[in-house]
Order: structure tokens, then sequence, then C-alpha cells
């Protein structure tokens, strides 16, 4: 597995955690960031990261535990979600 298709996965796990908030769905939202948590050790982003980007990861992945939407946002502004949902519309 390589980095972009992680990402791929890691925004599709943010976009369902922001949806499930959204309807009021806390138990897929709290299983979101779970495997938001468990994204932290992927092999590809661990063998990758050069310092930072794992414990951003982290942070966001306990902000999405703690049911702050506000984090989680940014979390899928600041991964280049958008552009990864975008690309997953397409298909």
């Amino acid at each position: 597995m390589d980095v972009a298709y992680e990402s791929y996965i890691y925004c599709r796990w943010v976009d369902v955690w922001l949806t499930t908030d959204s309807s009021g769905d806390f138990a897929g939202r709290d299983y979101a960031a779970k495997v938001m948590m468990d994204a932290t050790t992927w092999p590809a982003r661990a063998a990758t990261d050069g310092g930072g980007v794992v414990d951003s990861q982290i942070a966001f992945a306990r902000a999405a535990a703690a049911g702050d939407r506000a984090e989680v946002q940014t979390a899928f502004d600041l991964n280049g979600c958008p552009g990864w949902k975008a690309l997953g519309s397409e298909q």
C-alpha cells in the first residue's frame, strides 16, 4: 500500500466522521474516530513520515474521539481531503 492510497482512505474516514457527526450517528462517529487513530500506524504513512504527520494525525484522532468537530474539519482541510472527496465522487 502506498501513501497516496492510505491518504485517500484516511480522508474517506475523516469524511465519515463529519457525516456521522452531522447526522447524530454517534456510534458511527466513534468508529470513524477509532479508524482515524488506527491510521497512525498504517505502514506507508509510518514508514515515510519525516516527523509531524503522524503526530498531527494522532492529535486529530484524539479530537475526533472527544467530539471536536472543528478540529476534525481542520484535519479534513489540512490533509487535502476536499480534493480526495472530489476524486472519489467521480468514480
